[in-house]
């Protein structure tokens, strides 16, 4: 599995840091590359972990719930599945710098941390998404109006 951090550049004003996570399939063994146990790619203060579990045949993890308790979180992150076709994501910042233009493949994932992004369906596509909710439409997202859109 290869990963790619996407970040903001330092010399913007605002910085963010982290923007996204991109995780590219590939038919390799997974489990060779990761450390036994969990692996968090996404520091514990953020609002989406995201993590890899590895263990060997026959580990068992404990039953378990998980407890309910509050939360706050003050903006949307989501992962991305594409489960079919070719997607071009376009990654911008807070400040609506343009910070990278990936292509993403069939079984590739992405997790959006922060800043904007928008999609582009180069093929036929199917994407899953997950994100941190509730999801209330009217306040949820804004629409980013740049020059060459």
């Amino acid at each position: 599995m290869l990963i790619e951090r996407i970040e903001d550049s330092p010399s913007f004003e605002g910085t963010e840091g982290l923007l996204a996570l991109v995780f590219r399939y590939s038919p390799i063994e997974v489990h060779d590359e990761l450390t036994r146990g969990v692996n968090a790619y996404t520091d514990a203060e953020d609002p989406l972990q995201v993590l890899a579990i590895n263990y060997p045949t026959g580990h068992k993890i404990p039953l378990h719930s998980h407890n309910i308790f509050s939360r706050t979180t003050y903006q949307s992150q989501e992962a991305i599945i594409v489960l079919k076709g070719l997607v071009n994501c376009i990654i911008y910042n807070s400040n609506r710098h343009h910070i990278k233009t990936i292509v993403l493949a069939q079984h590739d994932i992405i997790v959006l941390l922060g800043g904007g992004h928008s999609f582009e369906m180069l093929q036929d596509s199917v994407l899953l998404e997950f994100k941190n909710g509730p999801h209330q439409s009217v306040h949820d997202k804004t629409i980013w109006m740049l020059k060459h859109d």
